[in-house]
């Protein structure tokens, strides 16, 4: 799993922060949340979620119940590898149970490690994507 703190930099660095039926999202350093929306006319009428077992009404018509500033999506490892685009060449294991993100076009390698798939793909993706 992700942390909060690398969930927060790839939401500064403009990584897409969609809300999409069963996405999970930290709503804070500590609180992580599956979301489940009721759609009108493709956008978000009702979000909820589920935490512990319990549903929690966060946004109804307008109405935030959202801090937009501690929100951030946990992205897939699906997700973050297509976000990499043509820039993405591979994922493989390394020495130390690690693993490494590959991307870059010609000269322009970049290798990035990480304890999980998920973790060496999203340092990837900033790599990538630093300004």
């Amino acid at each position: 799993m992700l942390s909060y703190k690398l969930c927060k930099l790839l939401k500064e660095a403009w990584f897409p922060q969609e809300v999409s039926e069963g996405g999970y999202f930290y709503l804070n350093p500590k609180e992580k949340i599956n979301l489940v929306a009721e759609y009108l006319l493709g956008y978000p009428k009702i979000i909820r979620v589920g935490t512990k077992g319990k549903t929690v009404l966060l946004k109804r018509y307008g109405r935030e119940k959202i801090d937009e500033e501690t929100i951030c999506k946990i992205p897939t490892l699906e997700s973050l590898i297509d976000a990499c685009g043509d820039d993405f060449q591979k994922l493989e294991t390394i020495i130390g149970n690690k693993w490494q993100g590959v991307g870059g076009k010609g000269i322009r390698e970049i290798e990035m490690e990480g304890k999980t798939p998920k973790i060496a793909v999203a340092k990837l993706w900033l790599k990538l994507n630093k300004k």
